[in-house]
């Protein structure tokens, strides 16, 4: 997953509803975690804006979200 992304957040990965958030876009360029563990592969994260409520950026794993579309590559 990449900026300009369309995506969802997995069920239970979130406080609340996730149907109720609906889409967001991704906003940030995904950062490596420096405190997950590296057994297990480094955890990637950034920052998504909900199209219902745009403003308040929120912080998600990318583990933590589903691609519904993949946003268009500028040119």
């Amino acid at each position: 997953m990449k900026k300009g992304d369309l995506v969802r957040p997995k069920p239970g990965t979130c406080e609340g509803d996730e149907e109720a958030l609906g889409l967001a876009i991704i906003v940030s360029d995904p950062i490596q975690d420096p405190y997950s563990p590296m057994l297990n592969g480094s955890k990637y994260y950034c920052k998504v804006e909900w199209i219902k409520t745009r403003g308040r950026k929120w912080t998600f794993y990318l583990d933590d979200l589903i691609l519904v579309s993949q946003g268009k590559a500028e040119e």
